[in-house]
């Protein structure tokens, strides 16, 4: 039996229980209605009855994850990375250009990055994926940098375009591990503004350089494609230079605002890199999420990434997005329904558990319940249906 809350007085005496349809005690019987339950009722997110029962519905049935860049999608942007790292071409930047424009309007139209991190557990989660991930955070951090940092004409400090390419191609530096590919790399090549910023990085032997796919190598694959603006070109070769200021490239001390856009597009990249491997590592190793704050927070202490650009981070982006699939502590199975954000709160949502009846878990509230790990899309539903199996044989007596 439904009941409309807002018709609701102070003082009323509840002649039975009021049950949310998640199947949640909202209010006892006999409980007299005050001000501040009243409150509570009205803020309520969806009607509620009298010893309402749950609505019939399959439970094996689980709303996927809507996430920002969709499957087919990701696949063809993760098609024309690796295209451009067997042939760097203008033809494939423009494509890759073209991509990066598309994600910026689905993250900017989304609000926020979401993805099923089942991703993450899968075999294939390699150079091409990490990258979608990366530009899809870095341009959700930009987006707030520049609502908190703008010129006095209130253009962007940081161009969203030019930050998605710079980090979808952050990592092709690799092409150079295939010498047949590219041929030797022997020097750094020219590029407008690089050279101004940083005087003494054509006199630097190349074996200086940490890896033979590091930001310096990045660079030099896109440096001479007229496609890729010379930010993102830009943006690409700071990637890899930590807070510190001990990478090889010695950022000079005092630089103009514009090249302080690019400056901290770099930033936001390294830093966004830094969370999404830290994310595959928790996940793949079956480790808890809180891991991942904990991880990032350390490389700041340590002087590798910004921690301005991580307190960003940690205090926007969502660890569990909507409707991930996760395992709780207790042995039940939940899909994540509400998602929060902040240093302790990002890796306590809002879940709501499957079976029967299906109950909402505030992991904030809770003391004894917390998501033990990410369950992918076949154990889970092997999980509940068993659990479904288990609850027809009690009622059977079998």
């Amino acid at each position: 039996m439904e009941i409309d809350f807002n018709k609701l007085e102070v003082g009323t005496v509840l002649e039975r229980n009021i049950i949310g349809k998640d199947g949640t005690l909202v209010l006892s019987k006999g409980t007299k209605i005050t001000s501040e339950n009243l409150q509570r009722l009205r803020n309520f997110r969806s009607r509620i009855s009298y010893d309402g029962e749950e609505p019939q519905k399959s439970l094996t049935v689980v709303e996927e994850v809507k996430e920002t860049v969709d499957e087919t999608f990701r696949k063809e942007i993760e098609g024309n990375i690796d295209e451009f790292m067997s042939h760097p071409t203008e033809t494939q930047a423009k494509k890759i250009k073209e991509d990066a424009r598309m994600i910026v309007e689905k993250t900017q139209r989304g609000g926020e990055p979401q993805f099923d991190l089942e991703d993450y557990l899968s075999t294939k989660n390699d150079t091409t994926s990490h990258a979608v991930r990366v530009a899809c955070f870095s341009i959700l951090l930009a987006q707030f940098y520049n609502d908190t940092v703008q010129d006095k004409d209130n253009s962007a400090l940081v161009n969203l375009n030019d930050i998605a390419t710079a980090a979808l191609l952050q990592d092709v530096g690799s092409i150079y591990k295939d010498p047949k590919k590219l041929g030797e790399l022997t020097e750094v090549p020219k590029s407008k503004g690089m050279e101004e910023l940083f005087p003494g990085i054509k006199e630097t032997p190349l074996d200086y350089y940490d890896e033979n796919y590091s930001s310096i190598y990045s660079f030099s694959a896109v440096a001479k494609l007229d496609s890729i603006s010379n930010s993102a070109k830009l943006m690409i070769l700071l990637a890899g230079e930590t807070e510190k200021g001990d990478g090889p490239l010695k950022m000079p001390e005092v630089i103009s605002r514009k090249r302080n856009g690019i400056l901290y597009g770099a930033k936001i990249i390294r830093v966004c890199s830094i969370y999404d491997d830290a994310m595959k590592h928790a996940i793949q190793s079956d480790t808890s999420l809180e891991d991942v704050v904990s991880e990032i927070g350390q490389y700041a202490i340590n002087g590798d990434i910004s921690e301005e650009i991580k307190e960003l981070l940690i205090n926007k982006v969502k660890l569990y997005p909507h409707n991930t699939r996760v395992l709780l502590s207790n042995g039940q199975i939940a899909t994540v329904e509400e998602c929060r954000v902040g240093h302790y709160d990002s890796y306590k949502p809002v879940v709501c558990t499957c079976g029967i009846p299906r109950k909402r878990i505030d992991l904030k509230e809770s003391i004894t319940t917390t998501i033990k790990s990410i369950v992918s899309k076949e154990r889970f539903n092997g999980i509940l249906e068993q659990q479904i199996a288990h609850m027809k044989d009690e009622a059977t007596g079998r």
